[in-house]
């Protein structure tokens, strides 16, 4: 699946005023990871997660090398 690119920079500029591209994008995801408690997310899901030994992989590396996947159309 793609991230609807367009739509996403559209909001971004009606809601933050931000002329998004695809690499301000990463840029801001990526240091939104870095300042995130991962082990607070997975705490604030395991409730919700069948099997939580599935979170054992969730890390800040992890997710950023997500990050890297997403694919843009």
């Amino acid at each position: 699946m793609k991230l609807d690119f367009n739509h996403l920079r559209e909001r971004a500029k009606e809601f933050n005023n931000l002329n998004l591209t695809p690499e301000l994008f990463r840029e801001k995801l990526i240091g939104r990871l870095y300042s995130t408690d991962i082990n607070m997310v997975k705490k604030d899901v395991r409730p919700f997660v069948k099997n939580p030994q599935e979170l054992e992989i969730w890390s800040t590396e992890y997710f950023i090398a997500l990050t890297e996947m997403i694919e843009f159309q």
